[in-house]
């Protein structure tokens, strides 16, 4: 697990995604106690009562904090093409679903 995870994130390292301004707005929103905003074209995330980070893509549906890799979270779209869950994956394998409030 913790190769896959060190090799995930070395790749994205190596080859940076940018993911356009349009499509981080449709991210943006609140998951449970996690809020995703958009502040001066950029995604942050912050957990209820927890740092706010800028977030940074490793791929078209997966980012992670700017400067941590002990979480990243994947958007997941529902059957019309809306994001409407984050998924979190931490590095000591813990998984997170958190459904989208608003």
């Amino acid at each position: 697990f913790r190769l896959n995870w060190d090799l995930e994130l070395l790749k994205a390292s190596s080859n940076p995604v940018v993911i356009d301004s349009e499509t981080l707005e449709k991210y943006a929103g609140v998951y449970g106690e996690r809020s995703l905003t958009m502040e001066n074209g950029k995604l942050m995330y912050q957990r209820t009562g927890r740092p706010k980070f800028e977030l940074e893509a490793m791929s078209a549906t997966m980012m992670k904090p700017l400067g941590n890799v002990y979480f990243k979270m994947e958007f997941v779209k529902n059957k019309q093409g809306e994001i409407d869950q984050i998924i979190v994956y931490y590095q000591d394998k813990r998984v997170e679903t958190a459904l989208r409030n608003k």
